[in-house]
């Protein structure tokens, strides 16, 4: 990693030197002693990381998360950022980000080896999710978490462009540290120091006047691309509780509203759930059910991010959704989710619709209750 590491970063001038950038071994402990009780809970956490391994979709995750690559890290956070980033179609936030974390990246290699950790896997002589890096990390120190710095750093800063997004940023900034664990490269302890290593080199990062001025374009190519994307909210609001979490959205993104309307609208008896004869009921129980609704969205081709928000029925999304993703072409877009539920998480609604239509580009999901 770390002759990658020299060669992605030869041709970047940094904003600070090395040199002038804070020591991380005086500013982090040292990691947990064998004996502690903060190393028992890294390996209560190792063995959770191996549990996580299991679940397919979560796996995944962690595999793409363990390319060693600004690219590959930066695609990861295209979505919750809000934005597509790229060289050619971001330059100045792509700029900021890929300067940014070749700065900070040196802070980790002096408490590499000065601790010289042992991986988790490799105390365990068992292998890593991603089997073919464990050439490339053993014998390299766990601690600090090289992925960490740069996957924290970058939350930090996108979520400084764009604020309005902050907690969808560092949620996926949070599983980005986290697929670390899961892989068996790092102890949670690592990841833990590594976030406040990052904090301190974004932190850094503000005295350069190189960095704020790149920060300042950056900001104004993010409200100028941002413009120009057309976001649409999507909703079905059987009682309105759906259609004011739809209101909420719109504000949020300063899009537009596409209400789906029944030909038929339900009554209350319609959305009794205790009733084995009600209409909800009956629906529900076909999942090859579609009810009718009235008109098409035509100009949904103008828009490339749709939400799509519904009341949760029976821990999934109610099948007029499928009636209106049926009815158009939903290509090219991202297509994010949200639901409103008096139990229910939006997990399983947004995993259904993933699987029904796996030709899309799903995006995030919210519950707003």
């Amino acid at each position: 990693m770390a002759m990658q590491l020299f060669a992605q970063e030869s041709t970047i001038v940094p904003y600070i030197s090395a040199d002038k950038l804070p020591d991380l071994i005086k500013c982090l402990p040292a990691p947990p002693a064998f004996d502690s009780p903060e190393f028992s809970y890294d390996v209560l956490r190792y063995q959770w990381g191996k549990t996580q391994r299991m679940n397919p979709e979560r796996a995944a995750i962690a595999r793409r998360d363990a390319v060693w690559s600004y690219e590959a890290l930066l695609a990861e956070l295209n979505i919750p950022f809000g934005l597509t980033m790229s060289p050619t179609e971001t330059p100045e936030i792509w700029k900021l980000l890929v300067t940014s974390m070749a700065t900070t990246d040196p802070m980790r290699v002096a408490p590499k080896a000065y601790y010289h950790r042992l991986r988790p896997f490799e105390m365990y002589e068992e292998h890593l999710l991603s089997t073919e890096t464990e050439a490339e990390l053993s014998g390299e120190g766990s601690y600090p978490s090289g992925h960490t710095m740069r996957g924290w750093l970058a939350s930090l800063i996108l979520a400084e462009i764009n604020p309005a997004r902050a907690d969808t940023i560092f949620a996926r900034g949070w599983m980005y540290c986290e697929s670390r664990v899961i892989e068996g490269a790092h102890w949670q302890s690592d990841i833990d120091a590594t976030r406040v290593g990052a904090s301190i080199g974004y932190s850094a990062l503000q005295t350069s006047p190189e960095f704020r001025n790149q920060m300042e374009k950056a900001k104004k190519e993010f409200k100028t691309l941002y413009k120009m994307k057309k976001t649409l909210i999507v909703y079905f609001s059987a009682t309105g509780n759906t259609k004011a979490a739809a209101q909420k959205l719109a504000k949020e993104f300063d899009a537009d509203l596409y209400e789906i309307v029944p030909e038929q609208l339900y009554t209350d008896a319609d959305l009794d759930w205790r009733d084995k004869n009600s209409r909800s009921t009956i629906e529900m129980k076909d999942k090859s059910s579609r009810p009718a609704i009235k008109g098409r969205c035509t100009n949904i081709a103008d828009y490339d991010t749709v939400w799509i928000g519904f009341p949760v029925w029976w821990y999934t999304a109610p099948t007029i959704i499928n009636t209106f993703i049926e009815a158009h072409d939903l290509s090219g877009k991202v297509l994010n989710v949200f639901a409103t539920s008096g139990g229910s998480t939006v997990t399983g609604s947004y995993n259904d619709l993933k699987k029904a239509y796996p030709q899309y580009n799903w995006g995030e999901k919210r519950l707003m209750n």
